[in-house]
C-alpha cells in the first residue's frame, strides 16, 4: 500500500486507545497525548475520522495542523518515514510499545538522528542556506552552483548552502556546499543528513563529507506527491537537482547518494507507488543491478559523446538535459 492507502485504513483509534483514554465527544475521541516527551493534559489530544482516515492533532506537542496515521506512528516509535511506511503496510496491528514484544526493524531500515541532533543539523543547514551562500563570504558556492548549472531559485528551493567545514583527512576547513536530506517535506523540518560538497578541489582531500551522526536515507523524498506517477533514482544529489530544477510533471525524483549504498529494500516499498520508475545511476552496471531489485523498473543509459558519459548534471551544464529526459518521458502516462 502507498502513502494515501496506508492513512486512509489504518486503525488510529484503535492504536490510540491501546496508550491512553480516551472519551468520545460528537465526532473527536478526546484524551491525554501518549506521544513520548509530550506533557499534555487530559484533553490536549482530538482524534476524528475523515473520509480519507484519522486525523489527529495534540494541542501541545502538535504543529497546530491536523495530521495522519503515518505521523503519529512516526513520532511514536521515532522511525524515519520509509520505515513506518514499511511496517505499517506490512502489518495489519501496530506494533507493540511493550520493548519485549516489539519486532526489530528490518536491517535496511534506519531510524531518524535524536530530536537534539535534528535541531543543531537544522540550524546549520538554515544558517548555511539563508545566510552563508547569499552573502560576501559565499561567492565559492554561488560560482560553483553557476558552474553546475544550478539556479539561485532552486538552491533556496533545495535549502542548499554553503560554510567552512572540517574535513578529516586534509586535516583543515575546507570551503562546500551543505546538502540537507529530508525525510518528506521540507517544511515539515524532519532532516535526517546533512552532507558537504567540497567545492575547492583539493586532491589531498575529501570530496564529500557528513555531519557527524547524519543517517542518509533518500534523498528528494518531497518530491514524492500524491499524483506522481514516474520516478526516476538517480545517485548523486545533483544529479537529482538538476533534474528537480525541470519542474516535470508527475514525475518525482530521488538520489541514493554520491556515496550511499542503495536501500533496496526501502526503494521497492517506495517503487509501489508508481506506475513507472527509471533508474539512472553513474555506471550502467549499477542500474541494471538496481532495477534488478525493484520490479517493474527501468535502467537509463547516460549518453556517450566523444568517448564522454553525461551525467543528468554534466547535461544540465550543456542545455541538454530538458531535450534528454523528455525523449526519456515522452510516452506520457494518462
Amino acid at each position: 500500500m502507498n502513502a494515501k492507502e496506508i492513512n486512509r485504513s489504518y486503525d488510529l483509534l484503535s492504536l490510540i486507545s491501546s496508550l491512553t483514554t480516551l472519551s468520545h465527544s460528537g465526532n473527536y475521541w478526546i484524551g491525554r497525548c501518549p506521544l513520548p516527551g509530550c506533557t499534555s493534559q487530559n484533553d490536549a489530544l482530538n482524534l476524528k475520522q475523515a473520509k480519507d482516515g484519522w486525523l489527529w492533532i495534540c494541542r501541545k506537542c502538535g504543529d497546530g495542523k491536523y495530521q495522519g496515521p503515518i505521523d503519529f506512528y512516526m513520532r511514536l516509535h521515532n522511525l524515519a518515514f520509509s520505515t513506518a511506511l514499511a511496517e505499517m503496510g506490512g502489518n495489519s496491528t501496530p506494533r507493540s510499545i511493550n520493548n519485549k514484544q516489539s519486532p526489530k526493524p528490518a536491517e535496511s531500515f534506519k531510524t531518524l538522528p535524536d530530536a537534539d541532533w535534528q535541531q543543531r543539523a537544522l540550524r546549520l543547514a538554515n544558517n548555511s542556506c539563508n545566510t552563508c551562500l547569499h552573502d560576501a563570504a559565499g561567492k565559492p558556492g554561488r560560482d560553483y552552483l553557476d558552474a553546475r548549472g544550478i539556479t539561485r531559485s532552486t538552491a533556496k528551493e533545495v535549502k542548499l548552502g554553503f560554510g567552512y567545514f572540517y574535513d578529516t583527512k586534509a586535516r583543515r576547513n575546507r570551503p562546500g556546499i551543505s546538502i540537507p536530506w529530508f525525510d518528506g517535506e521540507i517544511e515539515d523540518n524532519q532532516i535526517t543528513a546533512l552532507k558537504i560538497r567540497f567545492v575547492d578541489n583539493d586532491t589531498c582531500g575529501s570530496r564529500y563529507s557528513a555531519l557527524k551522526g547524519s543517517v542518509p536515507v533518500l534523498y528528494g523524498l518531497w518530491s514524492v506527491l500524491p499524483e506522481s506517477d514516474t520516478l526516476v533514482l538517480v545517485e548523486g544529489e545533483l544529479n537529482a537537482i538538476s533534474i528537480l530544477q525541470l519542474h516535470l510533471n508527475r514525475t518525482a525524483v530521488v538520489s541514493i547518494g554520491s556515496d550511499t549504498t542503495a536501500p533496496n529494500e526501502i526503494l521497492r516499498i517506495l517503487g509501489r507507488n508508481f506506475k513507472r520508475i527509471l533508474v539512472w545511476l553513474d555506471s550502467p552496471a549499477k542500474s541494471v543491478e538496481l532495477q534488478k531489485n525493484i520490479p517493474g523498473s527501468n535502467a537509463i543509459q547516460s549518453p556517450i559523446s566523444d568517448g564522454k558519459k553525461w551525467d543528468a548534471n554534466q547535461m544540465l551544464q550543456e542545455g541538454l538535459l530538458k531535450e534528454f529526459i523528455e525523449k526519456v518521458l515522452c510516452k506520457r502516462l494518462p
